[in-house]
């Protein structure tokens, strides 16, 4: 027991050195002990925890009274629930003793996924079965979950063990531990996640041309189509829980909505209306961008043209032109540094990414299940940008959820996730409508622009040829008519065709068809599962596990793609 309680207060002393100066909250830090209450090591380790000022959170494999029944005598029992009546949460997984090496591999797994240290009083013994304290070390070791194991043989050393490495454990092996963890991130990471932490919410945004640019494109059916041009922003929070299936809870704000729903409300409402007006910003600059550079060639021909058509003169008109070129070039160039200094586009896809794994841990928390990152797609080099920082810091704040996986309760939280499938569902359908028909238009836009253009330019020729033949100042004019247009509409026809490429509709489309598809079917399958259990169906806690693996994985490995798509497509690099 002591020296369990000694590791914790070296714990706590790590933690209270950790520089929270940059982000972390003044306030003073809170521990948490996460036990399944099991007789010996588990028990020693809640009461050292709570004799060392932290909070007790219990994962059970039984419902709490099944549970008891496998104790030993009526003290254990007794201590047993002197133990959970200190606890702040508990998590009755409640599977069936009859899956028992199950119940207790689930347990682990669960304890495993909310921990940020793995404490193991452990024998070093390889692991007998699935579920043993061998076999969750190791399960540890293989996710990166730092292990400080009290061998429970004599001489009793400690050693801290990450991943393949391991080491004598010391108050500096633990520091470093602890610092790994904790530690903000550095150097640009860090000012992303400063510039994150000091953004304000936005009551309106006027950067509204790339909806107008989709107004101008869609057809007026069906309805929904066409984007609003209404600048006002909807409150952060109410919008938030309407996106996460929460607005019918009694919490029309932050402060007087004191369980989970306001852990995951407002940063997943932060994020959300963030990513969404970067994204705003960044797809009309792109728009802008390329409308200049079609501005651009209006003013060459201009200076080359006008002057001759309508009789001004010529001097003017060049320079009036070439005004306007040198204008809307600067304007491109203005727009990609602002872009590369204003980060329009990486905040977007960062911001982006963020809300969606808060949209995810939304739906799998009430499960009892958590993530601590994102894994990225191998051909990414694997790296994870600061977003996971914040993310983890709110996974840590929700905890364990604190209730009874019931029938009832399992019910409740599948119907939930079926809803936000079938929400995402929608979204994409909807987007894969606008997406395609945006694709549509400009693909045959740029099409007729280049062939109109082909068709100026021999048009130009007959005209020249009749001017040689004739004369005539009409003739003459109609050429620079002509000049003009296989001029201008090649550019026109260039500017849509990189306005297409950039914003990557025919992407958008194919991505969003793919995940209505998937998504539909996992949520088919949620639907099956709660049609089993109105019927009375026993339905086994890895079953549940496994297809909200499934969701986790299908929705985080997409944006991941759609991040690193996006990313390809820079304003600064176009």
């Amino acid at each position: 027991m002591e020296r369990l309680r000694g590791v914790i207060r070296e714990i706590r002393y790590a933690v209270d050195q950790v520089d929270r100066t940059p982000l972390y909250s003044p306030a003073p830090a809170k521990l948490r002990i996460l036990s399944c209450l099991a007789e010996g090591a588990d028990r020693l380790a809640a009461r050292a925890g709570l004799g060392e000022g932290c909070e007790l959170l219990c994962c059970l494999p039984f419902d709490r009274d099944s549970y008891a029944d496998d104790f030993a005598n009526v003290e254990s029992v007794q201590e047993y629930h002197d133990l959970l009546q200190s606890a702040s949460a508990v998590f009755e997984v409640n599977i069936d003793h009859l899956r028992m090496p199950t119940a207790y591999a689930h347990v682990g797994q669960v304890m495993l996924e909310h921990s940020d240290v793995l404490m193991a009083v452990w024998d070093g013994c390889p692991p007998a079965g699935s579920g043993g304290t061998g076999d969750i070390v190791a399960r540890a070791r293989r996710s990166g979950v730092p292990v400080i194991w009290l061998d429970s043989s004599a001489p009793h050393d400690i050693r801290v063990m990450l991943g393949d490495y391991s080491c004598p454990y010391s108050p500096v092996s633990l520091h470093k531990v602890v610092g790994s963890i904790l530690t903000c991130p550095t150097g640009a990471q860090l000012a992303a996640l400063q510039v994150y932490c000091r953004e304000r919410h936005h009551g309106a945004n006027l950067w509204l041309l790339h909806r107008a640019f989709l107004r101008l494109i869609l057809p007026h059916k069906p309805k929904g189509l066409r984007p609003s041009l209404d600048p006002r922003v909807p409150d952060y929070y109410v919008a938030a829980a309407k996106a996460l299936g929460l607005e019918q809870v009694d919490c029309p704000s932050a402060e007087n909505c004191p369980d989970w729903r306001s852990t995951i409300i407002s940063p997943f409402g932060w994020a959300d209306n963030l990513s969404i007006y970067h994204g705003e910003v960044y797809r009309s600059a792109a728009v802008l961008r390329h409308m200049m550079v079609l501005v651009a060639t209006l003013g060459l021909a201009v200076g080359f043209y006008w002057g001759f058509w309508k009789g001004l003169h010529p001097s003017m008109a060049r320079d009036l032109g070439f005004l306007i070129q040198a204008a809307a070039l600067w304007g491109v160039i203005l727009l990609a540094r602002l872009n590369r200094v204003r980060r329009w586009q990486q905040r977007y896809n960062d911001y982006r990414l963020l809300a969606e794994m808060l949209r995810v841990l939304r739906y799998l928390h009430p499960l009892g299940i958590a993530f601590s990152s994102l894994r990225m797609p191998a051909y990414s080099g694997g790296r994870l940008s600061w977003v996971t920082w914040p993310f983890r810091a709110v996974a840590r704040s929700l905890g364990i959820p604190n209730v009874a996986m019931t029938r009832d309760q399992m019910r409740h939280a599948l119907v939930e996730l079926s809803d936000g499938l079938r929400g995402q569902v929608d979204y994409h359908e909807a987007t894969r409508g606008r997406a395609g028909a945006a694709h549509h238009r400009l693909e045959k836009a740029w099409l007729l622009f280049f062939g109109s253009g082909i068709a100026a330019t021999l048009v130009r020729v007959g005209v020249h040829y009749c001017q040689v033949q004739m004369g005539g100042r009409l003739l003459e004019q109609a050429g620079y008519v002509c000049n003009m247009l296989a001029l201008l509409l090649p550019a026109a026809g260039a500017a849509v065709f990189a306005t297409l490429s950039q914003l990557g509709y025919e992407k958008l489309r194919d991505r969003s068809t793919g995940m209505a598809r998937q998504l539909a079917a996992i949520a088919g399958q949620v639907d099956r599962i709660v049609t089993d259990l109105d019927a009375g169906r026993d339905i086994p806690y890895d079953r549940i596990r496994e297809l909200a693996s499934d969701c986790r994985v299908l929705l985080l490995d997409e944006v991941a793609d759609w991040r690193l798509f996006a990313a390809a497509r820079s304003i600064s690099a176009a």
